[in-house]
């Protein structure tokens, strides 16, 4: 056999193998290229997990964040709720303490008045005559210690002698803002005598002295002096 028929030999067997084999060929590289795309699909698929994980712990992170400042506003809140109770109470005690001092001016501008007065001759009677800023005359005829003759007020001529040496007092427990006005009556006296009265005023910050007087004749009045209790509760005389 010739080296051409050999080679013709060799050729139409490899022919014929190709022919055999062509097809696996095929498949080969569609399965190669099948591969390369599942590997392609797969590498995108892993980089959108890895997106989507990162995404997943970013959410993660935010949300903690946002529980974080929704205990911190709550915090906040209750710090708040807190502060504006403390300064409810405040609040409260300062007008309580309002109300206090309130009170305590009202009861510092209350005072007492007590009008005494002294003669010292044997014979004589003399009146005191008080009128509170009412327009109430406190007097022996009406001396209010029974409560009834005024019952506006709890001032009384609490003490009356009708002979010296002899001493009259006229008190009031809580003296209103107003003028009272202080007089004298010589109610009895031996003829041709002269009675000299002395007299005192006392209220919550001391004593003053009234004018002595000096009645000559039966039934002579006079005006001694008026006495001014303002607003504070401060007595001033006026002779």
């Amino acid at each position: 056999m010739s080296a051409l028929d050999l080679f013709a030999s060799a050729l139409g067997v490899f022919i014929i193998v190709a022919i055999v084999l062509f097809p696996y060929f095929q498949k080969s590289e569609a399965a190669e290229l099948e591969l390369e795309a599942t590997q392609e699909r797969l590498e995108q698929t892993e980089t959108a997990l890895n997106e989507a994980q990162a995404r997943a712990e970013a959410m993660q992170t935010t949300q903690e964040a946002l529980a974080t400042a929704q205990e911190e506003l709550q915090s906040l809140r209750d710090t708040l709720q807190q502060a504006q109770s403390r300064n409810a109470a405040q609040e409260d005690r300062l007008e309580q303490a309002e109300n206090e001092l309130e009170q305590a001016r009202v009861e510092l501008a209350k005072t007492f008045l007590i009008v005494g007065i002294d003669w010292t001759v044997s014979s004589a009677d003399v009146d005191l005559y008080v009128t509170d800023p009412d327009g109430n005359t406190f007097y022996y005829a009406a001396n209010n210690r029974s409560g009834y003759t005024y019952v506006n007020s709890d001032a009384q001529l609490s003490y009356d002698m009708r002979s010296g040496p002899g001493i009259e007092l006229w008190q009031n427990p809580e003296a209103k803002p107003g003028e009272y006005q202080v007089e004298y009556e010589l109610f009895s006296v031996r003829s041709g005598s002269t009675v000299r009265i002395e007299g005192d005023i006392y209220d919550r910050r001391g004593r003053h002295d009234l004018p002595p007087i000096t009645l000559r004749r039966r039934g002579e009045r006079a005006e001694v002096a008026t006495v001014t209790v303002d607003q504070a509760g401060h007595v001033t005389l006026h002779p």
